[in-house]
């Protein structure tokens, strides 16, 4: 897995964003905080001022409920295989969630 991108890291900012209706800053704090991290962090990746390590990215996408957002891989042996685990067998993802208020 590689490091997610500045865009990547906005986009799904942007989606935290707009399930809790929440302002640019105010849904950074929330991202940070869902990796406990701090918000001048958050705001380095999205800027592109540091790279965000791929596990957090992991865990970034599985809290807020879209485990397949964008860069987490997909299952070698089977192209239409939505698994995790690269085992080849077809286990469908969870369904993206939606954040509820706080």
């Amino acid at each position: 897995m590689q490091n997610p991108t500045k865009e990547e890291i906005k986009q799904a900012r942007e989606h935290v964003q707009a399930e809790r209706g929440l302002g640019i800053t105010a849904a950074q704090e929330v991202c940070a905080a869902l990796i406990y991290k701090k918000l001048r962090a958050w705001q380095q990746w999205e800027n592109g001022d540091r790279a965000m390590d791929p596990a957090l990215w992991e865990l970034f996408l599985i809290k807020i409920g879209i485990p397949g957002f964008p860069n987490i891989p997909r299952c070698r042996k089977n192209e239409t295989c939505d698994c995790l685990s690269n085992c080849g067998d077809d286990k469908p993802l969870l369904k993206p969630k939606t954040i509820p208020p706080d």
